[in-house]
């Protein structure tokens, strides 16, 4: 699915700039949080269908980078990490900062 504009996807332009620094989080303790026992079964199936460098850029927005930094890392524009950021969104149905932040964990815990 494409859009023209990241309002087509119906979400906050906010979340566009999410940054979530998950360098420090321990590995899932099933016994303390069971939430984090496991990847929850609609979270897998829609972590398998994001490509290559979508998966990517979760990866390095877990770790806090901002769109500005995964550009340049990446060699790429700033637009084209905003356009895969758009393409998580819209993939992972996030609406939220509190989405962003738990769909970056769980991707980056199971190491995908």
């Amino acid at each position: 699915m494409k859009f023209k504009s990241f309002e087509d996807t119906g979400v906050s332009p906010s979340l566009l700039k999410v940054n979530i620094n998950l360098k420090s989080v321990q590995p899932a303790h099933p016994e303390k949080n069971p939430e984090f026992s496991q990847i929850p079964e609609e979270l897998l199936r829609k972590l398998q269908t994001l490509t290559f460098r979508e998966k990517e850029i979760l990866s390095m927005v877990a770790t806090g980078r901002k769109s500005s930094e995964i550009a340049v890392e990446l060699f790429i524009s700033k637009h084209t990490v905003d356009t895969h950021r758009r393409h998580i969104i819209s993939k992972l149905k996030i609406t939220s900062i509190l989405d962003w932040q738990r769909a970056a964990e769980y991707f980056y815990r199971s190491a995908y």
